[in-house]
């Protein structure tokens, strides 16, 4: 870079009879103290540059948002799990944001009306839009992060993947032909940690209830093998 900005000025001072004539009035040890000049304002920008390069690898590794799925069978402690770490992560100092049960948001606005009776191209439908509903809560949740610059966990009241247990593994399997996804990228790229909460019915029936749910209708044995799957 310096010797090309040399060979410019050289260039420009020779380029005419009035710049030639300049290099007679020019002082040697000036033009030396000129090239100093720019080199150390070269040698600035270059570590300028390199500077900024490292914080922005350091950056990209840098990890501020943890997305964590909580999911398991009807009745495993999810909600009130998800009260319990929320609390514990802000006394740490993270900011924390919800992803609310989609499949919830879609039964108590009146869309499990299309399950009752319904076929198995009803259900594949329904879960097809279960999961693009995921996907959006999801993505909108990692941008709402973004913008806040802060450290933020997000807690995902079920993920992607829980539509599986309420379906056969043929209609899964449509409902990611449709859809374009792969359970593998489904369950693996997208969360950095999940955990499982198992449902009351296994092991602990007599706390089972469908009390406080209002669109659990799972019977214990319903219950147990959606945990399963």
């Amino acid at each position: 870079d310096l010797l090309q900005f040399l060979y410019f000025i050289g260039w420009w001072l020779m380029s005419s009879e009035d710049h030639s004539s300049y290099l007679d009035k020019l002082d040697v040890e000036g033009l030396q103290d000129v090239i100093r000049q720019c080199k150390k304002r070269i040698e600035m920008k270059k570590i300028e540059s390199e500077k900024t390069k490292i914080a922005q690898r350091q950056h990209s590794f840098r990890q501020t948002i943890w997305k964590v799925v909580i999911t398991g069978g009807p009745c495993g402690g999810k909600s009130t799990g998800m009260v319990s770490i929320r609390e514990a992560l802000m006394k740490k100092g993270f900011q924390v944001l919800v992803v609310p049960e989609a499949a919830t948001l879609l039964l108590e606005g009146g869309g499990g009306s299309m399950l009752e009776n319904a076929d198995d191209e009803a259900i594949i439908n329904f879960q097809i839009d279960l999961l693009y509903l995921q996907l959006s809560l999801e993505d909108r949740m990692v941008s709402i992060a973004q913008n806040s610059g802060k450290k933020t966990v997000i807690l995902c009241d079920r993920g992607t993947m829980d539509g599986k247990a309420f379906c056969s593994e043929e209609m899964w399997q449509e409902i990611i032909n449709r859809t374009g996804y792969d359970s593998d990228r489904l369950r693996d790229t997208r969360y950095d940690m999940v955990l499982h909460l198992v449902t009351a019915a296994e092991g602990a029936g007599e706390f089972y209830t469908t009390v406080n749910n209002k669109v659990r209708t799972e019977t214990p044995e319903q219950a147990i093998e959606q945990d399963n799957n």
